[in-house]
């Protein structure tokens, strides 16, 4: 890919969610967040499906290091076991976005399909 900016890596991760099941939930404390300091740095994009959760945060080539609260979300969520991870224009051409959201994809081997009622409504 070229060099992205900020919304475009963003566009482009959130366009790959269309058409499969998984729902992409873009994140901006500032602008969304009257308690922004509490979630300040919280990651820029959840994307939820039936093989769990990710949480991404995006970087481009022009700014490639987490700040302090980016970092002290990252350590929060590993702490709860939670997917957290980096994403780059760079995993765009690797192939490693599509492959993870592939993998998101599909359930999990505990979840039942009593559990997985809630995609198709039934």
């Amino acid at each position: 890919m070229p060099n992205l900016t900020h919304d475009q890596l963003l566009a482009e991760d959130i366009g790959r969610c269309d058409g499969r099941q998984l729902w992409a939930v873009p994140i901006n404390p500032a602008r969304f967040n009257h308690r922004a300091g509490a979630s300040k740095g919280f990651p820029d994009v959840m994307i939820v499906g039936p093989g769990g959760v990710l949480f991404r945060e995006l970087k481009t080539y022009a700014a490639p290091n987490l700040n302090p609260g980016q970092t002290t979300w990252r350590y929060r969520l590993q702490a709860a076991q939670q997917d957290w991870a980096v994403w780059t224009p760079r995993d765009l051409d690797s192939g490693r976005v599509d492959a993870e959201l592939v993998a998101l994809e599909t359930p999990d081997q505990y979840t039942d399909a009593w559990s997985m009622s809630w995609l198709t409504g039934d």
